[in-house]
């Protein structure tokens, strides 16, 4: 078996911090939809049904359905998407 160097892909420095802040923004949307699901989890673990119940569960869904319209926006602006609206990120 004949042994090569491995292939060396030459990065700036501009090149290293933009995958650097793709990271953090990945991480920060995980953390964001993360943090919701824990919000309606732990509506429904909370008390009965009710108007102040509804209420808070009507909240927490447009605050999500919110960040779901902006994520979709910027995915559409940055040419993200499929032609169908729908999103390619596995998020």
């Amino acid at each position: 078996m004949i042994r090569r160097p491995p292939t060396l892909i030459r990065m700036s420095d501009l090149d290293v911090q933009d995958v650097r802040d793709l990271v953090a923004a990945q991480k920060q949307d995980s953390d964001t939809r993360n943090a919701f699901v824990s919000k309606i989890a732990q509506t429904y673990q909370g008390p009965p049904p009710g108007p102040e119940r509804d209420k808070e569960l009507l909240e927490h869904f447009q605050a999500a359905s919110a960040w779901q319209a902006a994520k979709e926006d910027r995915e559409r602006r940055l040419g993200l998407s499929n032609d169908n609206g729908a999103s390619t990120s596995r998020d």
